[in-house]
């Protein structure tokens, strides 16, 4: 890769505060290993997804590595979408760097192969401003408790007895006692009512709390375990907790981050 060190990086964000960290992870990773000056994070796409999505970095930016500018609207070069263009054909996430404009991220980046080209030091630094800034507006929260487990439902499954079925088979498959956080209560409790367990569950209600609320709450657990939820994955980086969960990838990135 050619040197970028006198251009911006530009980040496309996509989806909710669980992609939206792993975007700008990225941007601050590229941003401290290129030295580059600043970056803008872009935020039109938010709102053209089936469920739209609101901007929720902003407790990260006030002493961000790099100065930080939101930009509501992407201009010409970001709307092409070229980083997408290339990921269609090749099913590879890759900076794009467009002279005299700067890196273009356009992505997900949530995958192992990301983050092994950068060191403890580039990654660790990143972290550690994020858990300051998250400690400072009390979204870190001490670690008191051991098991948690994140069972999200409402948008991984096409229908009400999907997430039903699946429901069940993370309550049966439970080894100990464990708090349970869900976004279906009554759906999981009306499982919970029909299998008789030999150790301690309880639902912690988080219905209407924010994205930055729940990792909060993950973040009191030594242990969490869930089904592929990023929120939950970035509460075991930023926490420094156990992660156990479904998604391959995160468990691969948290495990190659946890030294952090």
């Amino acid at each position: 890769m050619q040197n970028h060190k006198h251009n911006e990086i530009h980040v496309l964000l996509h989806g909710g505060l669980g992609n939206q960290l792993f975007q700008y992870f990225t941007g601050c990773l590229v941003a401290e290993r290129f030295a580059l000056p600043s970056m803008s994070l872009i935020t039109e796409k938010l709102e053209k997804y089936t469920t739209s999505r609101a901007f929720e970095l902003q407790v990260l930016l006030e002493n961000a590595i790099l100065p930080v500018t939101v930009v509501e609207k992407a201009d010409i070069i970001a709307q092409m979408r070229i980083p997408k263009i290339i990921w269609k054909f090749t099913k590879r996430e890759l900076l794009f760097s467009f002279p005299g404009y700067g890196l273009i991220i356009d992505g997900y980046f949530q995958s192992l192969s990301q983050y092994q080209k950068y060191n403890n030091t580039e990654a660790g630094k990143v972290l550690e401003v994020w858990r300051h800034e998250l400690l400072s507006a009390n979204l870190l929260k001490p670690v008191v408790r051991q098991n948690v487990t994140h069972v999200r439902l409402g948008d991984f499954f096409r229908s009400s007895t999907e997430a039903r079925v699946f429901a069940r088979k993370c309550l049966l498959d439970l080894k100990t006692d464990t708090d349970l956080v869900t976004d279906q209560e009554s759906l999981l409790e009306e499982e919970i009512s029909k299998i008789k367990l030999p150790f301690n569950i309880q639902i912690i209600p988080s219905v209407g709390l924010t994205a930055w609320e729940l990792i909060s709450i993950f973040s009191e657990y030594r242990i969490i375990q869930t089904n592929g939820s990023s929120l939950a994955f970035w509460a075991a980086i930023l926490s420094k907790g156990r992660l156990k969960t479904s998604n391959t990838n995160h468990q691969a990135i948290w495990k190659r981050l946890t030294i952090n």
